[in-house]
């Protein structure tokens, strides 16, 4: 999934993203082949609320 399709399904915009990190098994190097890709996306929002996605590619 992209961070654009992301963000719309839980109704944000790109232009409220202030930041991106990237951490987990593969940031850290001990990852293996079906590690998955662990990622925080920090926005700017007034509408609250805390939104957790998680997919397995």
């Amino acid at each position: 999934m992209q961070l654009k399709e992301l963000l719309e399904e839980v109704g944000l915009e790109l232009d409220e993203v202030i930041g991106v990190i990237k951490f987990g098994s593969r940031v850290k190097g001990y990852f293996h082949e079906s590690s998955d890709e662990d990622i925080l996306v920090i926005v700017r929002s007034d509408k609250g609320g805390v939104y957790q996605k998680e997919d397995i590619f």
